[in-house]
């Protein structure tokens, strides 16, 4: 986001009993949304009559950045909030803010330095990611870094019925000397081929 982006909540409580649990909607508790392709966070917490008015039970302000579903509000977490010292958060990246064509118009700076790596749009819509082919595992920011996967020593990958053959990206099914077919095993697999006998019988 090329701009600046400001939001703000306000939380209130005179009496501990009118605190819900769960719920985070101005009473003693309040929350609010960052929109997407952030680029900086900054957080700010101001009180009332600078903290001079304030009541016993919880005389202090706290803000932080966490994950929505990773927090829960209930009025025990206002004492308890001072001993917390990490709350779980998401944090997406992406390189620079142009798309993939963009990006591979000056390759000097083109993170992607595999030459089995491509560039793809991340979910947050903005700059971009690299990541290895399908059949390539690795670093795709290293020039060297996306490396062929050997399916054939994976049985969780290759679905070969007999024989397994690995190939530069992929890998292909082979069956044996005397059978046909495509050798998966979610496939026709390997048949026994039927071979004709020639008897010959003199008297």
């Amino acid at each position: 986001m090329n701009r600046n982006y400001q939001t703000r909540c306000t939380a209130m409580c005179d009496n501990e009993d009118d605190l819900a649990g769960g719920s985070c909607s101005g009473l003693g508790c309040c929350q609010t949304t960052i929109p997407k392709e952030v680029w900086r966070v900054n957080m700010t917490v101001k009180s009332y009559d600078n903290h001079t008015n304030v009541m016993e039970f919880n005389n202090c302000s706290y803000a932080f950045l966490a994950e929505e579903s990773e927090f829960t509000f209930s009025p025990s977490v206002l004492s308890s909030l001072r001993n917390v010292e990490k709350l779980p958060m998401v944090v997406d990246w992406a390189i620079g803010n142009g798309t993939c064509e963009e990006a591979r118009k000056n390759m000097s700076s083109y993170a992607c330095k595999s030459a089995n790596s491509e560039c793809y749009k991340p979910y947050n819509g903005y700059g971009y990611r690299c990541l290895c082919w399908e059949g390539y595992q690795g670093n795709p920011y290293l020039p060297n870094g996306c490396q062929d996967i050997d399916e054939c020593k994976d049985p969780s990958i290759s679905k070969c019925e007999k024989h397994c053959e690995n190939t530069v990206g992929s890998y292909q099914c082979v069956c044996p000397k005397g059978y046909h077919g495509d050798g998966k095993k979610d496939g026709k697999g390997c048949i026994r081929s039927q071979s004709l006998v020639f008897k010959l019988v003199t008297g």
